[in-house]
């Protein structure tokens, strides 16, 4: 039986786009794994892990630039040691790719890996092309959609909440009008099993939807205080926004979305007290004030973040990131007031607009790298829309304790 599998794809862009596409940490996040850490050279390391538990590890064997690559590498289920080879002639229509792996054994579990890495390899070279060609991730384009926002879950909160346990996905909020909101599922709901699989964090929640499509429906375990439910949640259709083509229509789009949702926000202070601003709702909550504080550092953060990425050195961790109170009591502190803390935010919000303008063409040209980023960054404005409820909700929890009522 074969020991090796080859694959060969045409793409309409130049070799050096292809190679980045291999070679490049970030470029490989883009259409292959989750998480790649690559030193591009011979004798360099290669790592790649996905979300579902997989990885792989190994070092560059040959490299020349633009024309071919060889990898020694070994997967984590992989019992022993394979060879990819990618080779790439220029053609007058942009580039021929040619992809080989080598070295599965004989046996039973050797062709079954071999099947396996087939079946992924076909997926995610379609999704190289569509990516280096068009932009869009096939992998984001096709993912459905369940609605929910994301809350953190400690013990502490989970006993505040009533819930049972402090393991699996908290719904912190919910998407208007997508399926987990008409499907019945609530604010604070703990989700802990879906399609029959445990749910204990964010990344078990992928593992679980990743076989499915928008409009499925799919059987979902979730506490409701310390009553477990049953639901079938249909998937929703993920909303795509067109992607301006270039950073000045990019800027402008922002700059009309951003100002639209600080109107929105603003609109929340009228009327409202400093001392109001600056209590909180319940103990353990955030101020508005704080919040504030919060969406400011959110937006700083994103400009950090694209600033790395326009260098090819985006961020990778294995979180989402945390929210340290003592910066957010610093900012607070330091502006003083709703009035300037909203003010600090607007300016932000003007700044990053104007950094995206500024976007230089030669990242543009990397059409996965540049649509990622505007999808991103355009999707963004949910986050504001979320704590705008927030604001609002605290509000009218600290008018009615007030009233006595």
């Amino acid at each position: 039986m074969a020991k090796k599998i080859s694959f060969q794809r045409e793409l309409r862009v130049p070799p050096a786009e292809v190679f980045r596409g291999f070679t490049n940490s970030m470029a490989c996040r883009e259409w292959l794994c989750d998480v790649a850490t690559i030193d591009p050279r011979e004798g360099g390391r290669v790592y790649l892990w996905w979300d579902h538990g997989n990885f792989i590890a190994g070092k560059f064997t040959q490299f020349v630039p633009g024309e071919m690559i060889e990898i020694s590498c070994q997967g984590c289920y992989n019992p022993t040691p394979t060879k990819i080879s990618i080779t790439l002639k220029k053609t007058d229509r942009g580039t021929q790719l040619t992809l080989e792996e080598s070295g599965f054994s004989n046996d039973d579990d050797g062709q079954k890996l071999k099947k396996r890495v087939e079946h992924r390899w076909e997926q995610s070279l379609d999704n190289l092309v569509h990516v280096l060609e068009k932009g869009p991730d096939l992998r984001v384009v096709n993912r459905p959609m369940l609605g929910v926002f994301i809350d953190s879950l400690d013990e502490k909160k989970a006993a505040k909440l009533g819930l049972p346990a402090a393991t699996g996905v908290l719904v912190g909020g919910l998407v208007e009008g997508m399926g987990a909101q008409l499907s019945g599922v609530q604010k604070y709901d703990l989700i802990v099993a879906m399609d029959g699989k445990s749910i204990t964090d964010f990344p078990s929640l992928g593992v679980a939807l990743q076989d499915h499509k928008a409009g499925d429906s799919v059987e979902t375990q979730l506490y409701r205080k310390n009553s477990l439910e049953t639901l079938w949640v249909k998937l929703s259709f993920r909303p795509f926004p067109e992607i301006p083509k270039t950073p000045k229509e990019f800027s402008e789009r922002l700059g009309k979305l951003n100002e639209e949702k600080f109107i929105e926000l603003k609109k929340s202070f009228i009327g409202i007290r400093e001392e109001m601003a600056n209590a909180a709702p319940k103990k353990g909550e955030w101020s508005a004030c704080e919040v504030l504080a919060h969406l400011i550092h959110s937006e700083r953060d994103q400009q950090l973040f694209l600033n790395s990425v326009l260098f090819d050195q985006e961020f990778v961790s294995d979180g989402y990131g945390e929210n340290l109170n003592a910066r957010v009591k610093a900012t607070v502190d330091t502006f003083g007031s709703s009035k300037a803390l909203l003010d600090e935010y607007h300016r932000a919000l003007k700044e990053t607009s104007l950094m995206v303008a500024g976007i230089p063409d030669s990242f543009v040209k990397h059409k996965g790298s540049y649509w990622r980023q505007a999808f991103n960054i355009l999707q963004y404005p949910q986050h504001t829309d979320e704590h705008i409820a927030q604001i609002r909700a605290g509000f009218e929890a600290l008018k009615k304790k007030a009233s006595g009522k």
